[in-house]
C-alpha cells in the first residue's frame, strides 16, 4: 500500500500550509495511508489548527481513511495540547476540558448550548464578554448546521494562557464553502466578493432588520477587533483575515481577503484576543447595541426613497458586481463632492440604488466627517438613498456610531 508522508514543524500555526502539505490536501489519495511524522519535537500547536486536525481526522477516520501516527509526534506536549486526541480522531470524545483548554465536538445543533455552558468558565472572561462571545460562537454554530451541510457537525477548540492573558477560539466544518452559500444569494459576485459580504452584517441569513440572523461571522469579526484582537477565516479556496492595528474606539476595519495556501474543505474560523483589565463598557457598548438591535431600532431619519428636490444628488456606483467597497472611491465622492458643497451650505443625496450591499469600512470613510461637520443639523442636510436592507444594516451602525460620539 502506497504511504504519503505529511511532516510537522516544531510549531505549527495558521500559515504552517504555506511551504508544507497540509494531511487533508492528500484526503483522496487511493489506497488511502497517510503517515504523520514530525522534523523535531513539536512545541506549539496553534488552537486554530488543533480545530482543523481535529475535524479532518474525525473525518478521515469515519470514512475509512488510515492515518499513521509516527513515534516523532508523541510527546508529552502533544498530548497535553490535545494534538494526538485530535490527530487520532478523537477529537471531543468525553469531556477534555480543563482548566485552560477546551474541546469539543457538536454534532447536533441541539448540542450547542451544553458545549457553550462547558466551555464559558474555561475562559476566565468577564460576564459581559462572555455573553457577547457566546452569542458569536451560537451564531456560527447555526451557520454550521443551517448552511454548511456538514455531515460530521462542528469542531470546537478553545484555550486560554495564563501568562498572557491570551484567549484562542476557533470552530472548524467540513461542509459547503461561505462563497458557494453567498453565491446562492448573490450570483452576480465572485468567490472573493461573496466571503466579503459574508462578512458584513445580515448577508449571509435574513435581511431582517428586527432580528439577529446574519450576524454571526460580522459580529464575531467586530468582537475580536474591539477585544483588540484577530480574525481569521479559511474557507475553500480562500482566507480573510482583520488583524490591522485599532487607533480608536469604535473604528471601522476592513478584512484583507486573499487566496489560500492550500484548499480548506469547509470552513475553518479562529480568533485570538487579550482581554482588557479594565472596564471598557465605551467599546462593549457598540457590540451590546448591535446584538440587542438598538442600533437598528434607533429612528434614522436621514434614509429615504427619493432625493429631496433641493439636495446635491451624488451617486455611489459599486465597484464590484453590486458591492460598493471601494474607500478611496468613497473618500473621492466625500472629497470632490460631498463636503464642498455642505460646507457651502447645501444638502447632499448620497444615492445607492444598484448598490446591493456596502462594506462599514466604506459608509465610514464616505460620511463620518460629514457627519460629525453637520451634528444636529444633519436631519435637514444629509440624505441616503434608494437603499437595500443590507446596505441600510451596513449605514445604520457607521451613523449610530458617529452620531453618539
Amino acid at each position: 500500500m502506497e504511504t504519503r508522508t505529511i511532516t510537522f514543524p516544531p510549531q505549527i500555526f495558521f500559515h504552517f500550509g504555506a511551504t508544507s502539505d497540509f494531511p487533508w490536501q492528500v484526503i483522496d489519495l487511493d489506497p488511502m495511508h497517510l503517515r504523520l511524522a514530525a522534523q523535531a519535537p513539536i512545541e506549539y500547536v496553534d488552537p486554530f489548527m488543533l480545530a482543523a486536525f481535529g475535524a479532518w481526522a474525525y473525518a478521515a477516520k469515519h470514512r475509512g481513511f488510515q492515518v499513521e501516527i509516527d513515534d516523532s509526534v508523541k510527546t508529552p506536549t502533544t498530548w497535553r495540547n490535545g494534538l494526538l486526541s485530535a490527530l487520532a480522531g478523537k477529537f471531543g470524545e468525553g469531556r477534555t476540558e480543563s482548566e485552560t483548554r477546551f474541546f469539543a465536538h457538536v454534532q447536533l445543533q441541539t448540542d450547542k448550548n451544553a458545549a457553550l455552558d462547558r466551555l464559558a468558565p474555561v475562559l476566565h472572561l468577564a460576564e459581559e464578554t462572555t455573553k457577547a462571545l457566546r452569542y458569536c460562537l451560537s451564531e456560527l454554530l447555526n451557520n454550521v448546521f443551517e448552511h454548511s451541510g456538514s455531515p460530521e457537525g462542528a469542531f470546537m477548540q478553545a484555550g486560554w494562557f495564563p501568562r498572557t492573558q491570551r484567549v484562542s477560539l476557533a470552530i472548524a466544518d467540513l461542509g459547503g464553502t461561505i462563497p458557494t452559500h453567498i453565491g446562492r444569494l448573490m450570483p452576480n459576485l465572485d468567490e472573493e466578493r461573496c466571503l466579503a459580504a459574508a462578512l458584513e452584517p445580515r448577508v449571509s441569513g435574513s435581511l431582517d432588520r428586527n432580528h439577529n440572523a446574519g450576524l454571526g461571522l460580522y459580529m464575531t469579526r467586530r468582537l475580536a477587533r474591539v477585544l483588540r484582537g484577530k480574525f481569521w477565516l479559511h474557507t475553500g479556496s480562500w482566507v480573510a483575515r482583520d488583524d490591522e492595528a485599532i487607533q480608536e474606539v469604535g473604528q471601522f476595519t476592513t478584512p484583507t481577503i486573499e487566496p489560500a495556501a492550500t484548499r480548506w474543505p469547509g470552513t475553518l474560523l479562529g480568533l485570538t484576543f487579550f482581554p482588557p483589565r479594565l472596564p471598557f463598557d465605551l467599546e462593549l457598548r457598540y457590540i451590546q447595541d448591535e446584538l440587542a438591535g438598538r442600533v437598528h431600532d434607533r429612528p434614522v431619519p436621514i434614509f429615504c426613497d427619493e432625493p429631496p428636490e433641493d439636495a446635491l444628488v451624488v451617486l455611489v456606483p459599486p465597484d464590484v458586481g453590486t458591492m460598493a467597497q471601494d474607500k478611496l472611491a468613497a473618500k473621492a465622492l466625500r472629497e470632490g463632492q460631498i463636503m464642498p458643497h455642505l460646507r457651502a451650505g447645501g444638502s447632499v443625496a448620497l444615492v445607492f440604488k444598484g448598490v446591493a450591499l456596502t462594506t462599514q469600512s466604506f459608509g465610514h470613510a464616505l460620511t463620518a466627517e460629514a457627519l460629525r461637520f453637520l451634528g444636529p443639523q444633519v436631519e435637514g442636510r444629509l440624505w441616503v438613498v434608494g437603499a437595500s436592507e443590507a446596505v441600510k444594516a451596513a449605514m445604520s451602525v457607521v451613523l449610530a456610531s458617529i452620531l453618539e460620539e
